[in-house]
């Protein structure tokens, strides 16, 4: 995240992140996504993230839930210190 320009601690950055917790690590193309979004839209404010949840995603149309691209083998993936 901080390398997109966010700014805030570590809890403020933690907690923008959580959303995409998936079993203890984060899906690195949406910390990347939401990152950019944040440094490039959102003057780097944390507190500007979009409210989403995984719950939402389950509840959506979309046949194609965020959780099953998630659950790839081969997608790299952070670990839970990072972000």
């Amino acid at each position: 995240m901080r390398a997109w320009g966010v700014k805030g601690d570590d809890g403020a950055l933690a907690h923008v992140i959580e959303p995409l917790n998936i079993g203890g690590f984060y899906h690195a193309l949406s910390v990347a996504v939401l990152g950019s979004y944040l440094g490039n839209f959102a003057a780097g404010d944390a507190n500007r993230a979009p409210g989403f949840s995984r719950q939402d995603a389950k509840e959506s149309d979309d046949p194609r839930p965020a959780s099953s691209i998630a659950s790839w083998s081969d997608v790299p993936r952070l670990g839970p210190c990072s972000k």
